[in-house]
């Protein structure tokens, strides 16, 4: 049995195919066949260069393509349409920063800086004029190709002109508005600033008749008289004074944007209300938080909507004054923004209509034009902000606005 077994294994070693042994190739032969290979290794290489010309060609934004030193080695359609120029040459060997004004920074600097370098994409904004003169805001995206034989830029550039022109219509109207609103602000106001201008006036006369008549009947000493000079000079003073006030707010220059303390702009407005005593008798307080960063904005527009709010307050409390009407003034800081309170203790917006009262022409005076409001929101958010009316409990009203806190400034 084992004899057959061992027979049967021999049989079956001996039927096993015998493995065929190759000669090695020769570099002819290897060519040919690493040939197919690299010819779709070439085609898929001709297919991704054709694509990424027509992406150059089609793309709306400009592709830019420079030196080191900023020098233009090409350019797309989309850069030649943006500079107003007809044919490449016009561009290709000069750089971006030829069309800038003198003072302007070279974009190209930041793109030879160390985050570039390191890979990152550098991103700069640049104001340029075309080839015809016309001004062009660009927002120029810049990233080094560390595989390019020369370590050239590639610039995505993106031409933001409407963008800063819509910028620019939106901050004039916003400032138009601003003034209106000042306008109507003043001609409301007329009415306290005449009654306070005529108690010192009232006084100044009564003095100066006093004065005449005593020295008529002969009775009026040199004493007697300087002291009436005297009380003459406090109400001239006291009336200049109010006059000073409300022409030097009225009189600001609402152009410019200054670093300001929102707290400095308050206390200014109080003080305004106060002497013109448009307070009456409602108890205006303030609960200022101390040391707030300072802000970056327009410090005769968010003068105006304070003194809108507050104004608003006061003549709502005045239409159904509670036992002890009172308007606060608070500020504090959250999530990064500094955000300013005006609260009352009256009774408030109806609740169904808190997200009406910011609508141009939605008003609950007698005779309100309704813009107002409408007004402030647009100033806020022209400022990056935001305003709301809160309904408080058990009564009164909160109308609160934020600010973002500029870093620098912070």
């Amino acid at each position: 049995m084992n004899n057959l077994c061992e027979k049967d294994d021999r049989q079956h070693v001996e039927t096993m195919p015998k493995p065929v042994l190759r000669p090695p190739l020769n570099r002819r032969d290897r060519k040919q066949q690493d040939a197919p290979r690299q010819e779709h290794t070439a085609i898929r290489h001709e297919m991704w260069e054709q694509r990424c010309k027509a992406i150059f060609r089609t793309e709306p934004a400009w592709i830019n393509i420079c030196t080191r030193k900023g020098v233009i080695k090409e350019i797309n359609p989309a850069g030649l349409e943006i500079m107003e120029a007809e044919h490449e040459e016009d561009l290709i060997g000069k750089r971006m920063i030829d069309f800038a004004p003198p003072d302007a920074e070279d974009p190209v600097r930041g793109c030879a800086a160390s985050e570039l370098l390191e890979g990152k994409v550098v991103k700069r904004e640049l104001q340029i004029q075309s080839l015809k003169g016309n001004p062009r805001w660009l927002e120029i995206n810049s990233i080094l190709l560390k595989n390019s034989p020369d370590s050239d830029i590639l610039s995505i550039v993106v031409d933001q002109t409407e963008r800063k022109k819509t910028e620019a219509e939106l901050l004039s109207r916003q400032a138009e508005l601003a003034r209106v609103m000042r306008r109507n602000t003043l001609g409301e106001m007329a009415s306290g600033l005449a009654h306070e201008l005529n108690q010192p006036l009232a006084a100044i006369k009564a003095y100066v008749e006093g004065c005449t008549k005593r020295i008529e009947t002969d009775s009026c000493s040199l004493a007697d008289f300087q002291y009436v000079m005297k009380q003459v000079e406090i109400q001239i003073q006291r009336a200049v004074g109010t006059l000073t006030e409300v022409r030097n707010f009225f009189r600001k220059d609402d152009s410019r944007t200054a670093q300001v303390n929102i707290n400095d702009l308050i206390s200014s407005i109080t003080s305004m209300l106060k002497s013109l005593d448009v307070t009456r008798e409602v108890v205006l307080r303030e609960a200022l938080e101390p040391d707030l960063s300072e802000i970056i904005v327009n410090p005769v527009q968010i003068e105006q909507v304070i003194l809108n709010l507050v104004r608003n307050a006061i003549e709502a409390l005045e239409e159904e004054p509670p036992p002890l009407p009172i308007v606060e003034i608070s500020t504090g800081v959250k999530d990064g923004r500094i955000v300013v309170n005006v609260t009352d203790n009256g009774h408030g917006f109806d609740p169904d209509k808190l997200d009406e009262v910011f609508h141009p022409f939605y008003t609950t005076k007698k005779g309100g034009m309704g813009m107002g409001l409408s007004i402030c929101r647009t100033i806020i958010e022209g400022h990056g902000g935001r305003i709301s009316a809160h309904r408080n409990k058990p009564q009164g009203t909160t109308m609160r606005f934020t600010l973002p806190i500029n870093k620098e400034s912070a």
